[in-house]
């Protein structure tokens, strides 16, 4: 039996990107040739070891933290059930989310690679605005610097089918430009804050 859990709201200062979450050279996507073809990635240094991040990211119901509760509301997580215990490759997990308040999304995603301490992967199949379905790659790959280590977090969109009408051109070259890396970057420095505040109390 699966774990099923839902975030409270996150307050209202949440709700909106901040001009210190502005997106930097680093966070800078790739060209699209066409709408099915992103790439984005996003890297942070972390205090904390490559151990425990990856010990937070194999924690599927931290995911509704960094992910959910302190991501802002118009791109968050909103459910999660997955099986109980770490994350391992095979596993298979199911989560609701937000897309800019009106748009409800359902995700089915399965762990593709899973080596502890260096790199976790999942894909996952969305369904979200009424019609549109896409396939995406999420990838987080750890590699130690210091006492702490490098995060590096890929997303990829391989698919989408029947797009919104914001996920159409001019709108999906502007999200993607300025929006992505903001929204992603938000849940990268949660994630990075949840794996030091781990850190600390394991000290």
């Amino acid at each position: 039996m699966g774990t099923r859990t839902t975030p409270r709201d996150a307050p209202s200062d949440r709700d909106a990107p901040s001009d210190r979450d502005a997106p930097s050279d680093r966070d800078a996507p790739s060209a699209a040739a066409g709408p099915a073809e992103f790439t984005l990635t996003l890297t942070r240094r972390c205090a904390a070891p490559a151990s425990v991040v990856y010990a937070v990211l194999a924690d599927p119901l931290s995911h509704l933290e960094w992910g959910g509760e302190r991501q802002w509301r118009v791109f968050r997580l909103t459910g999660l059930d997955a099986p109980p215990g770490p994350l391992v490759a095979g596993s298979r997990f199911t989560s609701t989310g937000s897309v800019f308040f009106v748009y409800p999304a359902v995700d089915t995603s399965r762990v593709t690679v899973a080596e502890p301490a260096r790199q976790l992967e999942f894909l996952t199949e969305n369904r979200y605005a009424r019609h549109c379905q896409g396939t995406y790659l999420n990838r987080y790959e750890l590699a130690p610097d210091g006492d702490g280590c490098v995060v590096t977090y890929t997303f990829q969109r391989l698919r989408i089918t029947r797009p919104p009408l914001h996920m159409r051109a001019p709108m999906r070259l502007m999200i993607q430009r300025f929006g992505a890396p903001r929204l992603f970057g938000r849940g990268l420095d949660n994630l990075v804050r949840t794996a030091e505040a781990v850190a600390a109390g394991q000290a």
